[in-house]
């Protein structure tokens, strides 16, 4: 059961801000500052020898909303205002915009807590409501109100138009999608650039994945319910939200949750052993020393306990890895957990998204 618990309850904003990375959590931040406090329009107001229309310029509404609307697409969708013969702008379009990279240790957190957040989905149900009164939500509406169609349409779009279906070639050729309206595409876009700015409703930052080839994967738009068993779901603003790539590459479609809860225990094992080796220290070493510690969303579990975690952890470990040197393939590893024996069958303890699940790209 999936319980819904309003953001007004949450002590929103600053905790909703901490589960970002630093360096996500500090672009916005910045960016609420610049818009929403009242401190700094009360200096602006009070300016002395200041141009009048400058002052109204910093105070306009307008100008805040594209600042906000701004903030809230780094690295998903930017705004682009073409430039007509004449000079002038025409009406801003949404664009998709580079894919952020946060490098390193703060990179490798980020993919980390994707799977941990999923993970206490799975096992708690709890999420947070969007809260439609939170200005930051009015303020990005009244800026994607303003913008041409043409982008709006092709962002609410995501995760359909383009994808493969088995049956109908492409999700956007089921009969069983409505079509998209324009109310339906505007509470898409805003929901999505709400997501990437303060996380999703499972409290995930939205990300992308680093390929192999160096190249950075785009924001996935996952749906909650999936969109082969519930296509009449597809455009449904309360059944989408961004994701995580990486994530998206390890469960995909799989609609067992017992299923996908070994998927991502094992991943989360090897990306926390993969972290060690890497970097030295644990990613709660890592964490604390960032101020970016993991935060359940559910208060009665601290981060961290997750005690068949541990099975899968020691399991790993002691484990002849089947890509090193030398190493014979195991075909599965059978690990006992006390309680029976559980067996990870092959590609399952692989985090690299090749675990029989395709090629890398993230679940729509």
């Amino acid at each position: 059961m999936r319980i819904n618990v309003p953001a007004q309850t949450q002590g929103f904003l600053a905790d909703r801000l901490q589960r970002l990375s630093p360096t996500r959590r500090e672009e916005v931040s910045r960016g609420l500052a610049l818009t929403s406090n009242d401190a700094l329009d009360n200096l602006i107001n009070h300016l002395d020898d200041v141009d009048p229309n400058l002052k109204k310029l910093l105070l306009d509404e307008g100008l805040r909303d594209s600042i906000n609307a701004e903030v809230s697409g780094s690295g998903y969708r930017g705004i682009n205002y073409p430039i007509r013969k004449d000079g002038t702008h025409n009406r801003g379009q949404l664009v998709v915009n580079e894919p952020k990279n946060y490098g390193g240790q703060e990179q490798a957190l980020i993919d980390l807590y994707s799977l941990r957040r999923e993970l206490d989905n799975e096992q708690s149900g709890i999420t947070i409501a969007r809260d439609i009164n939170d200005p930051l939500y009015q303020s990005i509406e009244r800026a994607i109100n303003k913008l041409g169609y043409t982008g709006i349409t092709k962002t609410a779009k995501g995760g359909i138009s383009g994808i493969k279906e088995k049956k109908y070639g492409s999700r956007d050729k089921h009969p069983s999608l409505p079509s998209l309206d324009d109310d339906t595409a505007i509470r898409n876009v805003v929901n999505q650039l709400y997501d990437n700015a303060v996380g999703n409703p499972i409290g995930e930052q939205a990300s992308g994945m680093m390929m192999k080839s160096g190249k950075m994967t785009g924001i996935p738009v996952e749906h909650i319910k999936d969109f082969n068993r519930y296509p009449e779901l597809g455009y449904s603003p309360d059944n989408r939200m961004l994701g995580s790539t990486l994530k998206n590459s390890i469960i995909r479609d799989e609609p067992n949750s017992d299923r996908k809860q070994v998927l991502l225990l094992s991943a989360i094992a090897e990306k926390e052993l993969e972290f060690k080796r890497k970097y030295g220290m644990t990613p709660s070493e890592a964490g604390s020393k960032m101020n970016y510690e993991y935060q359940s969303m559910n208060d009665k579990r601290k981060a961290g306990a997750v005690p068949i975690l541990d099975v899968y952890r020691q399991a790993l470990a002691g484990s002849t890895r089947a890509d090193s040197p030398g190493a014979n393939r195991e075909r599965s590893l059978v690990i006992d957990s006390g309680g029976g024996d559980v067996t990870i069958e092959e590609g399952v303890l692989r985090s690299n998204g090749k675990n029989g699940n395709g090629n890398g790209n993230g679940k729509h």
